[in-house]
């Protein structure tokens, strides 16, 4: 895995974007299909390279999670008490 983190620390920007657009088309520019090794070790270089170059809004697989606003409280969540709840 060195070898690899090594290699993946080489990752410019044009070749992220041609991993990125083979993983999603998997195909090579060649037209070659992507093996299921290549698709997972070109993955691995992409979130290696987006780690290190995007914030994480632009990662790959990002999830957006807004602030708690169940309630309009300006407690924190976790430190809110408990409370009885009644149902009419």
């Amino acid at each position: 895995m060195d070898s690899l983190n090594t290699l993946f620390s080489h990752i410019n920007e044009k070749l992220y974007q041609e991993l990125k657009t083979a993983i999603e088309l998997g195909r090579w520019p060649s037209g070659n299909v992507l093996s299921e090794n290549q698709k997972q070790i070109s993955l691995q270089a992409i979130i290696h390279y987006e780690s290190r170059h995007l914030p994480d809004e632009q990662h790959t697989a990002y999830i957006y999670k807004p602030e708690h606003e169940a309630c309009e409280s300006s407690q924190d969540v976790n430190s809110m008490e408990e409370q009885i709840i009644k149902f009419k």
